[in-house]
């Protein structure tokens, strides 16, 4: 992307500011620049254009109509974490679980998520704000659940499972 110059005719003197403001869902790389000298860009001259305080900023100063900026933009990658709360209860015939999983997105949200699940269990139910539905592949032990809209931040789910047992994987202790 090469941001367009601004030519006033018949002008003898070129001065300013160039601002850039890029919203941290966007990943800016190659940064290009040529005749520009980079300034603080909260500093109090260009501070009323700040319009987001979670956005990244790059200001420039110029002081001809030789300058150029150039670079590539993309989508910034998600960065997920979780914490999980797991419970189990054994019976003589199953084992019945609840996940109790806090998925943090940051930076871009997601629209879905795969998960893992042990190996012997089913899925018996999903819960969760924003669910629009989901899946379980007993084959591949995966549960993909899908979500109305994007979602970021902190996010609750609770994921029950279970599994079966039969008497000859018991044995008296």
């Amino acid at each position: 992307f090469e941001v367009p110059i601004i030519k006033i005719k018949d002008s003898m003197t070129w001065e300013g500011v160039f601002y850039l403001e890029v919203n941290n869902e966007i990943s800016v790389s190659d940064l290009k620049i040529d005749n520009l000298i980079q300034v603080n860009a909260r500093d109090n001259e260009i501070k009323g254009y700040v319009k987001e305080e979670n956005t990244i900023f790059y200001a420039y100063r110029f002081i001809s109509n030789n300058y150029s900026i150039n670079f590539n933009l993309a989508y910034a990658q998600s960065k997920i974490s979780n914490n999980i709360i797991s419970y189990f209860k054994v019976y003589p015939d199953a084992i019945i679980g609840s996940i109790d999983l806090n998925l943090t997105v940051e930076k871009r949200g997601i629209f879905d998520a795969e998960i893992k699940i042990p190996e012997g269990f089913f899925v018996t139910n999903v819960i969760g704000y924003k669910i629009k539905d989901w899946f379980y592949k007993s084959d591949e032990s995966k549960l993909k659940i899908e979500f109305t809209n994007a979602i970021i931040n902190s996010n609750n789910l609770t994921i029950k499972i279970e599994s079966n047992l039969f008497k000859d994987e018991l044995y008296y202790a």
